[in-house]
């Protein structure tokens, strides 16, 4: 059996279609559809039935996707208990996060962990999105969620503190705030949201209280949002560890520090593809991760 044709299969069958597959592996949809065919006259069986609309696994599809799967994650420990046994770590691991926690806070750790592993690669794919992690090809991705999604393994890292911060030449003759509707009046800089406003909601002492605010720049990066509030852009919704030196010297000032905002996503996740098997490589990376993203090292 061609075991680069099995991985082709099983590809094909956790993207979910042969497009998804297709981008995944970086070739043309054609090629892969030829690459299944081949696979599929060399077993004797059909594998797959696919309509313009719709592919289903085949009885004999469903048993050596089973089987093929299994046979791909032993070849791959195999692989690990050799590399092991030569005293290193060897792989490729391909990693999704977000921007800002890209740029600010994790590429120490990957510059860090190459040292001491030289053997391992990385793709590194800076994205927000909540997507299927196999049909991406992700082995490892780092969220900041309320809860994390159904179809991935998620383990909780750290909380997330939002903060309400401005540069001090914006507030500069504007009335300071007190309560979360003084926002009302001001330009508010945030990331993405759904819908026309933005709802954030503070807890305190006494209670909670809740506001819609209209931003005037929204944007998905984390870094292009902390550099326009920095330059005076208006007041910010930034998480903590972000902007922990500019606030402890100055160069941004704390709002509402008496609230716990609530706006996006509540804890930082590291999520995990359900079905794969987990490289010596990716294992050693996330005992990184769970040890520098967690809330001692990120806030202390």
């Amino acid at each position: 059996m061609d075991l680069n044709s099995l991985h082709f299969f099983i590809d094909i069958v956790e993207a979910g279609s042969l497009s998804a597959a297709a981008r995944k592996r970086n070739m043309s949809r054609a090629n892969l559809s030829y690459r299944l065919k081949a696979f599929e006259d060399a077993l004797g069986a059909q594998l797959l039935r696919r309509t313009t609309k719709s592919m289903q696994l085949t009885d004999i599809g469903a048993a050596v996707y089973a089987h093929g799967r299994n046979m791909l994650q032993e070849l791959a420990a195999v692989t690990d208990i050799v590399s092991s046994a030569a005293g290193s770590i060897s792989g490729h691991v391909r990693l999704s996060v977000s921007a800002g926690l890209g740029h600010l806070v994790l590429s120490d750790t990957l510059v860090q962990f190459r040292r001491e592993h030289p053997g391992v690669t990385f793709d590194v794919v800076f994205s927000n999105q909540i997507s299927n992690l196999v049909e991406e090809g992700i082995d490892i991705a780092l969220r900041v969620l309320s809860r994390p999604p159904a179809n991935s393994m998620a383990i909780e890292l750290a909380d997330v503190d939002w903060v309400v911060c401005s540069s001090p030449e914006y507030m500069r003759g504007k009335p300071p705030i007190h309560v979360l509707e003084d926002l009302q009046g001001l330009d508010i800089v945030c990331a993405s949201a759904v819908g026309a406003a933005l709802s954030v909601t503070g807890r305190y002492a006494g209670g909670s209280r809740s506001v819609e605010l209209d931003p005037v720049l929204r944007s998905d990066n984390f870094v292009f949002l902390k550099q326009a509030v920095m330059e005076g852009g208006g007041v910010g919704f930034l998480p903590r560890y972000m902007v922990r030196a500019e606030l402890q010297s100055g160069c941004l000032v704390r709002h509402l520090e008496y609230y716990r905002i609530s706006v996006f996503g509540a804890k930082l996740f590291l999520l995990t593809p359900p079905t794969r098997y987990q490289t010596a490589a990716a294992h050693a990376l996330i005992q990184s991760l769970k040890a520098r993203l967690c809330n001692a090292s990120l806030y202390d």
